[in-house]
């Protein structure tokens, strides 16, 4: 089961929320990149969202959903951050029709 479990500060742009969450373990680490993508993203960070999508190849954190379903465009999207939705875009791979559970 997939858990996000939000982490103080990342969303805000704070590299050093970052740092700590990237020296998580392996097994973890995956689903802590996931969880705060989707609040850098959410809060508009263009500048955190770049180091997160760095940190795992291809477009997998990028197409990665949570539990309803929603990617890091759909938290993007609702949040009307059209240069993040534009980072997350050029990225190779980036799913740009991913639908949540709710067709969306």
């Amino acid at each position: 089961m997939l858990v996000l479990v939000p982490r103080e500060g990342v969303g805000e742009g704070r590299f050093d929320s970052l740092l700590t969450l990237l020296e998580e373990s392996e097994d973890e680490n995956f689903y802590s990149l996931l969880s705060g993508i989707l609040l850098s993203v959410q809060n508009g960070s263009l500048e955190c969202s770049a180091l997160l999508v760095n940190q795992v190849p291809g477009a997998q954190l990028v197409n990665a959903v949570d539990l309803t379903g929603r990617a890091a465009l759909h938290y993007a999207a609702a949040a009307g951050h059209a240069a993040v939705i534009r980072q997350l875009a050029s990225v190779p791979g980036c799913e740009l029709e991913i639908e949540d559970h709710n067709d969306r």
